[in-house]
């Protein structure tokens, strides 16, 4: 189905007052779909661990540190395992629905 003629469908779905997912219209197969949920799921997770790290062993931030340095192993341990991680996570779960939303091109298949 053309990119038109599937958004003319949402839309039409939209004011018949019908419900629609986009996630039955994207094309991601089932290990995809296991990606994406554990990157969403994790990421929130490790976002919660990080800032409680943070917290706990006194990493400055921004905000909180007034422009002040991070030092000592808290900080080598926050930049080294934390921020990896955050900084990943959000490009691959991008880079997955993108490629998700391309749709079902029967040429293709």
């Amino acid at each position: 189905m053309p990119l038109v003629d599937s958004a003319r469908r949402r839309f039409y779905l939209r004011r018949a007052g019908e419900r629609h997912r986009v996630g039955r219209d994207a094309a991601v197969r089932g290990r995809q779909r296991k990606v994406l949920r554990f990157i969403a799921v994790g990421d929130g997770y490790w976002g919660a661990l990080a800032g409680a790290f943070a917290t706990v062993f006194d990493v400055p931030g921004p905000v909180t540190g007034a422009g002040a340095q991070p030092h000592g192993w808290p900080a080598a341990v926050f930049f080294s395992v934390f921020i990896p991680l955050l900084t990943v996570f959000p490009f691959i779960f991008t880079g997955l629905v993108v490629y998700g939303l391309r749709g079902n091109d029967p040429q293709r298949a």
